[in-house]
This record gives structure tokens, sequence and C-alpha cells, in this order.
């Protein structure tokens, strides 16, 4: 499995003016059906927290993922 590691900055589209936001990831959760990531990101002033799902997630270009196992 690959995930995003916390610390990564990340894009994720913002519908609302149809732009993209640059934010970082802080948190990682792993489900059955599959990662969300929780993202801090500026809206003006304020600093806003929200989970993504991998989706929504746009990889920047030096953006790179780690490899994590489980063991049985």
């Amino acid at each position: 499995m690959n995930i995003l590691k916390p610390g990564t900055y990340v894009a994720v589209r913002d519908s609302k003016y149809k732009s993209r936001i640059e934010a970082q990831v802080l948190q990682v959760c792993i489900k059955k059906d599959g990662v969300t990531y929780q993202l801090a990101y500026w809206d003006g002033n304020s600093r806003k927290t929200e989970w993504f799902e991998e989706f929504e997630i746009t990889l920047l270009q030096h953006t790179k993922t780690e490899q994590i196992g489980f063991s049985k």
C-alpha cells in the first residue's frame, strides 16, 4: 500500500472558486474502503483542516508516496 507521508504538500481543487489550493498532510486514516487524509490549508487569514478522500487530492510534481505494509 502506498500512502502520502504526513508533512507532504499536495493540492486540492476548490470547487467554490474553481482554483487549486496547496495543502499539507497532517494525518492518514487507513480504512477498509481506502485511505483518507486530514489536510491543513489557508483560506484567506484562516487556517482550515478537513478530511479528504484520495481521489480529491492532486499530487504536486515533487510529491512522492511512501510504501507501507502490514504483517500477518
